[in-house]
């Protein structure tokens, strides 16, 4: 009796198991689609600060035909995000689902097509969880990427983030995967795609030494020991298709650029304004104050801004110290970016701060685990790279979607450890 009773329960287990493996992650999908369009429907349909840019950068390249925010061709900013807008926009044009003529109604149908392609997050949050460890992590990481409302919020707002964030989890799957499986092919998509990344986000772009570093450091490669030739002859092609990708992509951009402006211009002409915006400590002079001190220099923001931060430290060195470390952590993550509907409550923000404290904690442990150590390798350098410039939530939203995923990650490990040292005890 006792026998038919335990092959029963075992049998229900794994019907009840099979069933959680069929349906847990459609739930998690359709509950992010849901959600979505709830925000959707919820959403101002009205574009302010840079989406104004973005939306008329569109236009230009719909109706007139070239990359630029002004009146002529420009790089102010990469093109990845406008080329994105603009093929909307001629989506949206052929099929004639809104007019341009009425502006709210066209900028409504554009932000119901961005809320469903960033429901991809939650389904790249759970491949990316899944590779690195199981099915069950990969469902826990989706169930706290929708959990961390602003990536329901990102897909009604005409900024990079809305592409640059599944882009940039998807090129950190590609090279999990390239790792594995030690292709040369594989890393040459690798750089294809970081280059697709870094064109929708500058910043995308210092992972390539990151990761360059990786390949080398690889154990399988031989230990370090080991002559430089030898090493030199293992990883060499790896680290070669990685760069190759990456300069492929970047090429048409390139090109572009010195045809149009007649000099080399690596990524867009746009870095120096939050470099300088940067520079002030503590937010002790206005921007505008900031743009004509730059404007009187005649440097040029760029300049002037590493000149800027240069007489800092060699004049106030301590007090520059404290900024470019300490000092811009609070403005990078003790407030959530876009504090929507549900996200702007004291509950939320708490689980917002909760999370950055994990994240951060979990990247740097994680740097031990040699299967864990691109995705921590790479949301360090993402947040590291930040304190060089205008320290605003918006700058590391990326790096936190990327502790959604580390969390689960480390968290499962350490508990596994803790529950075997439980029942050796």
């Amino acid at each position: 009796m006792m026998n038919q009773w335990f092959t029963a329960f075992t049998k229900k287990k794994k019907i009840l198991k099979s069933i959680f493996h069929d349906s847990a992650l459609p739930i998690v999908l359709v509950t992010t689609l849901i959600f979505h369009i709830w925000v959707w429907q919820h959403s101002s349909y009205t574009l302010t600060g840079d989406m104004i840019r973005y939306d008329q950068m569109a236009r230009h390249l719909v109706y007139q035909h070239y990359l630029g925010f002004g009146r002529v061709p420009d790089a102010y900013v990469t093109p990845g995000y406008p080329l994105f807008v603009a093929g909307l926009y001629e989506l949206l044009r052929v099929f004639g689902l809104g007019q341009h003529s009425q502006i709210s109604s066209f900028i409504r149908f554009f932000f119901l097509i961005q809320q469903l392609f960033t429901v991809s997050i939650t389904w790249v949050s759970y491949a990316l969880a899944r590779r690195l460890a199981n099915f069950y992590i990969g469902i826990a990481a989706a169930w706290l990427s929708v959990f961390y409302l602003p990536n329901a919020f990102i897909g009604s707002m005409m900024l990079t983030e809305a592409l640059y964030i599944p882009v940039l989890l998807l090129v950190v799957i590609v090279f999990v995967d390239a790792q594995k499986k030690e292709s040369i092919r594989g890393y040459m998509f690798v750089g294809l795609i970081l280059g697709l990344a870094t064109l929708v986000r500058p910043t995308a772009g210092i992972l390539l030494p990151l990761w360059a570093l990786l390949i080398w450091l690889k154990p399988k490669a031989g230990p370090l020991k080991v002559l430089l030739t030898e090493r030199f002859a293992t990883v060499f092609p790896f680290v070669a298709a990685l760069i190759l990708g990456f300069v492929i992509t970047m090429i048409p951009w390139w090109v572009r650029n010195l045809l149009d402006f007649h000099h080399f211009i690596f990524l867009s002409s746009e870095a120096g304004n939050p470099l300088l915006q940067g520079s002030d400590p503590y937010f002790h002079i206005s921007l505008n104050h900031l743009l004509a001190m730059a404007l009187d220099s005649h440097w040029g923001l760029q300049t002037y801004a590493i000149r800027r931060i240069w007489h800092g430290f060699t004049h106030h060195f301590w007090y520059y110290l404290g900024w470019y470390t300490i000092g811009k952590i609070p403005p990078l993550f003790y407030s959530p970016w876009l504090l929507w509907f549900f996200a702007n409550s004291k509950a939320f923000i708490w689980v917002h701060r909760l999370i950055c404290v994990l994240g951060g904690l979990s990247a740097v442990v994680s740097l031990r685990r040699l299967a864990l150590r691109p995705l921590a390798a790479t949301s360090i350098l993402l947040t590291v790279v930040q304190f060089a410039f205008l320290p605003i939530e918006r700058y590391v939203y990326p790096v936190i979607v990327l502790w959604c995923v580390l969390i689960p990650l480390i968290g499962s490990h350490y508990l596994s450890r803790i529950s075997l040292k439980l029942n050796r005890n």
